[in-house]
């Protein structure tokens, strides 16, 4: 048998002979034994065992001859009140009887062995006990010689738990060390294994081996690859058993544990006294262990619990949530907090602003010069690929920073009316959103998660920039489009287009602010490096308008 299988038969063989299996697991574990033979006869002589103590007094010698009484097995027992206390009381040692005077020549039959009752009652009531002991001490964490397993692979604002080891990133991470405290901030350790976890502070561990982990309190988001299956996170009370994910894990200091399942699958097996809850999650899903109640409880799936990846230079901590494009268009990086800036950029040039200036087309679009027309790199911004003036016509389009053309854009005057900017930035530099609200054609929600492109403008975003924080290969962009009432009473209309390197994905033409919002989403491949969004006039100059693409994000998959 593999490992993971040894591992899953184990845990459904303890639990059948409790009697606790559920209909799925009991299911399952006919599955097991019908696949091989060998499955079957490691069962058989598990029962075998199983069998031979409730039968026989030998394990009331066993526990007899113990050096010490603070055996595992016993103090288990003893601590968790297995029996009734009349059993407990007696199987203490019973006072020596004075000896009595024998004749000096008798005919004796041969005597029987004499065997404690006490000692037999609690044997027979512990095997179950201790085959499950048994098993469990097969999947417990063995404590192994100190050896170098991991090493501490970034780090980020860390406060260490007082007399704990300093970690700096590099140091190497070794079993049988003492617990890795953190009161504050953000780890990541990378094992020989091939797993690797971020831990956000407050958090205690300790890592038993390259396969497992043993979390005292805080969280941990573990990310394991296909050779490593197997591995295992446990707590005071449970262990999760990877199936092949990515998952986190929670645990308090009152003892309860939460586990959240991101991709693949998890065997979630809790202790509650000498028999185990055991259920798999599947990805999308989560539950937690209730030590108060001792059972096991779905609880909703949280995409953004847990610190997947951060990244210290760029100052990005990102817990899997969408990634807001509109934010990074404002000078954010889409994965904190919203606007914390409130840059704009001009189509023009692709410098960046602090503050939205009004009709600068008078500056730089009136002379036409062949420089507007060009692709402009965004520097400050490292998600940006750069901004342009789309033109049409005789002149070509480019969209990003490889030259790709935008095939399908239609002639323009070559006009822009403003800086891009997120609708934040809008709102307070006019009002906008006031005049909107009025005419109700504008969304409440929208007002800080929206890019406003007034045409005639581009925007492209370097996708790679976020597969390096996120280690995500594929996007899906959800957005919706719709165009702002203005103060005037002849509203305009315009062209929405979404490209990909610089393939058309997406156009809605000659839009009006009366024709509301149209929702869309996009399927982006591993190997597409660009998005790209651009408004035209729509055939009839730009003036009135107020495209915006409301609520644009990525959703790593």
């Amino acid at each position: 048998m593999d490992k993971k299988t040894s591992i899953e038969l184990n845990f459904l063989l303890a639990g059948g002979m409790e009697g606790g299996l559920t209909d799925e697991q009991r299911s399952r574990l006919n599955e097991l034994l019908e696949r091989t033979q060998e499955s079957r006869s490691y069962a058989l002589e598990i029962y075998r065992i199983s069998a031979g103590l409730k039968k026989s007094a030998k394990a009331a010698e066993a526990f007899s001859q113990r050096e010490s009484p603070e055996d595992f097995t016993q103090r288990f027992i003893l601590d968790n009140s297995i029996g009734s206390p009349e059993l407990l009381r007696l199987g203490k040692k019973e006072q020596d009887k004075p000896e009595e005077t024998e004749p000096d020549i008798c005919e004796c039959a041969e005597q029987k062995r004499k065997v404690s009752m006490p000692n037999l009652i609690l044997a027979a009531s512990s095997a179950a006990a201790l085959i499950f002991l048994l098993l469990w001490a097969n999947l417990a964490p063995g404590r192994l010689p100190s050896e170098q397993v991991g090493v501490l692979s970034e780090a980020m604002d860390t406060s260490w738990a007082e007399k704990a080891e300093v970690l700096n990133v590099g140091d190497d991470v070794f079993t049988n060390s003492a617990a890795i405290a953190l009161d504050e901030g953000f780890i990541e350790i990378e094992l020989n294994s091939g797993v690797s976890f971020t831990a956000e502070g407050p958090a205690s561990f300790e890592v038993i081996s390259d396969d497992q982990i043993e979390l005292s309190y805080g969280e941990l988001y573990v990310t394991v690859p296909n050779q490593a299956v197997g591995f295992q996170v446990t707590t005071e009370n449970s262990k999760i058993i990877d199936l092949g994910t990515e998952f986190g894990v929670s645990q308090e200091i009152s003892g309860d544990t939460e586990v959240h399942v991101t991709k693949g699958k998890t065997s979630f097996v809790t202790r509650k006294f000498v028999s185990t809850n055991h259920i798999n999650i599947n990805e999308k899903t989560a539950y937690c262990f209730d030590v108060s109640t001792k059972k096991i409880l779905e609880v909703n799936f949280r995409e953004n619990k847990f610190v997947r990846e951060f990244d210290t230079d760029k100052r990005i901590v990102w817990r899997g949530g969408p990634i807001k494009l509109a934010d990074i268009v404002a000078g954010g990086n889409g994965m904190n907090n919203l606007n914390v800036k409130r840059e704009a950029i001009s189509p023009g040039t692709g410098k960046v602003s602090q503050s939205l200036l009004l009709r600068n087309y008078v500056k730089e679009s009136i002379e036409l010069k062949k420089t507007h027309f060009a692709f402009h790199p965004v520097e400050s911004n490292p998600f940006v690929d750069g901004v342009f003036v789309p033109k049409g016509g005789e002149e070509t389009c480019t969209v990003n920073s490889k030259g790709h053309i935008f095939q399908e854009c239609p002639p323009t005057d070559g006009r822009y009316w403003t800086y891009i900017c997120n609708i934040q930035s809008y709102n307070l530099d006019f009002q906008g959103w006031k005049k909107q609200r009025e005419l109700n054609n504008f969304r409440r929600a929208s007002r800080h998660a929206g890019i406003f492109i007034h045409p005639n403008a581009g925007i492209t975003f370097d996708l790679n920039k976020f597969r390096e924080i996120t280690e995500a290969e594929k996007f899906t962009f959800k957005f919706s489009t719709l165009i702002s009432s203005s103060d005037k009473t002849d509203n305009g209309k315009a062209d929405f287009w979404v490209l990909t390197d610089g393939e058309l994905r997406y156009k809605r033409l000659k839009a009006t602010a009366e024709m509301g919002v149209e929702n869309e989403q996009i399927h982006i491949d591993s190997d597409t490096d660009f998005l790209t969004l651009v408004t035209t006039g729509g055939g009839n100059g730009n003036g009135n308008d107020r495209c915006i693409f409301e609520e644009p994000v990525l959703i790593a998959e």
